[in-house]
């Protein structure tokens, strides 16, 4: 396995809310309370606006884009009942281009640590 950098050290699979108040906390020097707040006031920016179908976008990070997604198969149940499921709402998060590039030029260099 190659050389971890200071950006991926403290990830273990799935990044939490705790992982991410932990890192920010280290890396600023700010209380864990103070950054926690910040970061959930963050979160329920993104729920208003999905909330209210509108898109949110962080320049040079990416879109969160809402949508309704309508359920085309019916459900059959062993009593001859048949139920189409009504459109659900969902989000599709589109990544920007300077965020891939950074993704591909890390891998890059992780694969020519490794080697």
């Amino acid at each position: 396995m190659g050389k971890q950098t200071p950006t991926t050290e403290y990830i273990d699979g799935t990044i939490t809310l705790k992982d991410i108040v932990k890192y920010i906390a280290k890396k600023t020097g700010k209380p864990s309370d103070e950054i926690k707040l910040i970061i959930r006031e963050f979160l329920d920016c993104i729920i208003m606006a999905y909330r209210l179908n509108h898109r949110v976008k962080i320049f040079d990070f990416g879109i969160f884009i809402p949508y309704t997604a309508y359920q085309t198969n019916v459900t059959s149940y062993p009593d001859g009942t048949k139920k189409r499921e009504g459109p659900t709402r969902k989000i599709r998060f589109k990544i920007s281009r300077r965020v891939t590039n950074r993704i591909a030029k890390e891998k890059k260099l992780a694969k020519n640590i490794e080697e």
